[in-house]
């Protein structure tokens, strides 16, 4: 399950970031690819493609930015989901959510 997405839409690229509650990498893959198929429907079925035929050693998509010029994901274990509410000038927080995911793709 996803919770907190958020994206930014620039003219070049998408950021897509959130929460997932997903415990393995091959979940955490999908979850990611049902947050960008509302964006790009070519970059979900990539994704979901990789989650299908993923062999950690060998099919790792997860690429530091650092790396990469144009495209990267990641993810890193966190306690659990939270955002800023802008309305109630506070954070909100969701237990059981505890990967922290971004992608980032070049149209």
């Amino acid at each position: 399950m996803l919770a907190f997405i958020g994206a930014i839409e620039r003219k070049n690229t998408i950021t897509i970031d959130g929460y997932t509650s997903n415990k393995t990498e091959k979940g955490i893959i999908r979850d990611v690819a049902r947050a960008v198929r509302k964006y790009s429907e070519t970059e979900y079925e990539g994704l979901m493609e990789i989650a299908k035929e993923y062999d950690e050693e060998f099919n790792n998509p997860f690429v530091k930015a650092i790396n990469s010029s144009d495209y990267f994901f990641e993810y890193e274990e966190v306690p659990c989901a939270s955002r800023w509410n802008e309305e109630k000038e506070e954070n909100e927080y969701k237990d059981g959510f505890h990967n922290y995911f971004c992608i980032r793709i070049v149209r």
